[in-house]
């Protein structure tokens, strides 16, 4: 698992290191200019003329050192554009630019310019450029010159990752000791660029164990399969999913399951959807429902089967699925998973909400999110991470807050998916997720770990279908037949 920073906690961090492990800050900042020089080296970043944009900050610091010593190379030519104020300048800065013996520009331009580094604001940076500094923003955007951003893209705030007016678009961000939520929430992931973390010595024992995170690869672990396994010890899954011409969504959930190693699925829905679900998924068990029957007995029966519930996927808020919903949660195993219809039924009804079981995993996208806690969806979508941590904590439960970039959280920690792609948003993509989530936790993944490694191997899945067809062309099936891929 790697960390994700907020700006208060990356200046503990700073100020931890500095005062109790004695690292002053002229060597932090050696080190970081250093990294970001390794990482330019390695990038096959044409260096023959470099432009380092340089603000009054610490960040703008590292700008003067890494100046410093590209210009160390003969075959480069570097330079200094001081985009900050003199009289704001940090003690820091101010030394390093003193000492730094690139060439200063005394007139912007970029005429000839290989490589632009941007190194003007820091994780401090709130609101919007002045009026001078957006204008050579924009001139460096407007050329097709690549951009080095120290830290993060100047413009972008370091917690929401919001752009007011303007901002730099890197081709490549060097983090320094950790990612920022600028990196990996929209707009700021995007003007991010490809981003690198680089260790700088920098300690996090200032911070709380539990922080935001995000999963590497080394992270995808399986439950084990037992040699002597059979369908029964692999997990059985009760997929509740399917109105009356809606068989799409059980059958999405239902061949998600069996590619993430379910071991029996059965699903449960209404007898118009029987025909049709045999033939697309005839491994799956089937029982039905009619209109007008009370199935309460036989859904309990189903439950009592299963290993884990999941509840939700298409279908629709009747009368009928309310009482599906009511004996789901009144008989329930421990393993539960609710989307979709499911939450829609629990934002209507205060009594469904107070029976949601301790550790359910609900997996609502923003509109859903919107219906059950009376917010907007602009405001759900500028704090992911804290709306899915208050739901998580209100109702002792996950919550698996679907978006581009996806934040589950159990109420004390976060995770923020960075797997995944555009092409992904097509109808059916979130039943996929649900089945993915529902055969890990029927397999006895513990809840958080199931709802986290489902998200990251549901984006998995997406990427690896798209490298055989255009993200305009990916459909929901496509993302499960691929989760093979993904492993």
């Amino acid at each position: 698992m790697a960390r994700v920073l907020t700006a208060k906690e990356m200046k503990a961090c700073d100020e931890y290191t500095i005062n109790k492990e004695g690292i002053p800050s002229s060597v932090l900042m050696q080190r970081a200019a250093e990294a970001v020089a390794q990482e330019i080296a390695a990038g096959g970043f044409d260096l023959s003329s470099v432009l380092v944009l340089c603000g009054n900050g610490n960040n703008g610091g590292d700008g003067f050192a890494l100046a410093s010593i590209l210009a160390q190379n003969s075959d480069n030519l570097t330079s200094i554009y001081f985009m900050g104020d003199d009289a704001k300048m940090t003690d820091e800065c101010a030394k390093r630019r003193r000492t730094c013996i690139a060439r200063p520009m005394t007139e912007f331009s970029l005429d000839g310019v290989t490589l632009v580094v941007d190194a003007i604001y820091g994780i401090g940076f709130r609101g919007s450029p002045d009026e001078k500094t957006a204008e050579i923003m924009n001139k460096v955007n407007g050329s097709e010159i690549p951009v080095v951003a120290i830290d993060l893209p100047s413009g972008v705030e370091a917690d929401s990752g919001s752009v007011n007016s303007t901002a730099i678009k890197a081709t490549l961000t060097v983090a320094i000791a950790a990612l920022k939520r600028c990196h990996l929430l929209y707009p700021g992931k995007t003007y991010s660029g490809r981003v690198v973390v680089r260790d700088i010595g920098i300690g996090f024992d200032a911070l709380p164990d539990s922080t935001l995170t995000v999963y590497t690869q080394n992270d995808l672990k399986m439950p084990p399969r037992d040699p002597d396994a059979n369908k029964g010890s692999c997990g059985r899954l009760l997929v509740v999913a399917g109105s009356p011409c809606m068989a799409g969504a059980a059958y999405l959930s239902a061949l998600a399951a069996y590619r993430t190693g379910a071991g029996l699925v059965r699903i449960f829905t209404h007898e118009d959807n029987r025909v049709i679900l045999q033939t697309l998924i005839p491994e799956a068990v089937m029982t039905t429902y009619k209109d007008g029957e009370d199935p309460e007995f036989i859904l309990s029966e189903a439950v009592a089967q299963a290993n884990a519930v999941l509840i939700g996927p298409g279908l629709s808020t009747s009368k009928q699925v309310h009482k599906l919903l009511k004996t789901v949660l009144k008989c329930a195993p421990e393993r539960l998973i609710i989307d979709a219809d499911g939450l829609n039924l629990i934002s209507k009804s205060s009594v469904l909400r107070s029976k949601i079981p301790a550790s359910a995993i609900l997996t609502p996208h923003l509109g859903e999110m919107a219906r059950l806690t009376g917010e907007s969806i602009g405001k759900i979508k500028s704090e992911k991470p804290e709306y899915a941590a208050n739901l998580a904590r209100e109702l002792e439960a996950i919550c698996v807050l679907k978006d581009s970039v996806t934040a589950v959280s159990d109420g004390k920690e976060c995770y923020l998916n960075q797997t995944g792609n555009a092409g992904m948003a097509k109808a059916g993509s979130g039943d996929v997720l649900a089945g993915i989530i529902g055969a890990l936790l029927a397999q006895g993944l513990p809840h958080f770990d199931s709802a986290k490694l489902g998200v990251y191997l549901h984006g998995r899945a997406g990427d690896k279908a798209v490298e055989n067809r255009s993200e305009h062309s990916l459909l929901a099936r496509d993302i499960a037949e691929n989760i093979f891929g993904a492993f």
